[in-house]
C-alpha cells in the first residue's frame, strides 16, 4: 500500500509538471496569437484605406475637370496650401487655350466661359 502511495503521489506529480507545462504553452501560444491578431487588424486597415485610396484614384480619372476644380476648392485650406502650388500653371495654360480658342472664334462672341 506504501508503494502505490509513493507511485500515485509520483503520478500526480508528473500530471501536475504536465498542466504547467501545458499552461505555460498555452499562454505563448495566446501571446503569439494576440500578436498575429494585431498585425492582422493593422493590415486590414491598411488594405481599406488604400482601397479608399484606389477608390478616390479612380473617381477622380473619370471625373470631368469642372468636378475637379469643384473638389480642389472645397478641399483648400492652409494645411494643404503647398499642394496648391501649380494651379498658376494651370490658369497660364487655360488662358493660352483661351486665346487660342477665341483666335479661331473671332466671330463669335464669347464671355465668361459662354458662347453667344
Amino acid at each position: 500500500m506504501l508503494l502505490t502511495k509513493r507511485a500515485a503521489t509520483k503520478g500526480e506529480r508528473e500530471l501536475e509538471k504536465q498542466v504547467r507545462k501545458l499552461q505555460r504553452e498555452n499562454k505563448q501560444h495566446g501571446q503569439t496569437n494576440n500578436a498575429l491578431n494585431k498585425k492582422l487588424g493593422l493590415l486590414r486597415k491598411k488594405r481599406s484605406e488604400l482601397l479608399k485610396k484606389l477608390q478616390h484614384q479612380q473617381q477622380r480619372q473619370i471625373m470631368s475637370p469642372e468636378l475637379m476644380i469643384n473638389q480642389l476648392i472645397e478641399h483648400c485650406n492652409i494645411d494643404n496650401l503647398d499642394s496648391y502650388r501649380q494651379l498658376n500653371k494651370l490658369n497660364q495654360k487655360y488662358q493660352k487655350v483661351m486665346n487660342d480658342f477665341l483666335s479661331l472664334n473671332q466671330k463669335r462672341q464669347y464671355s465668361y466661359g459662354i458662347l453667344n
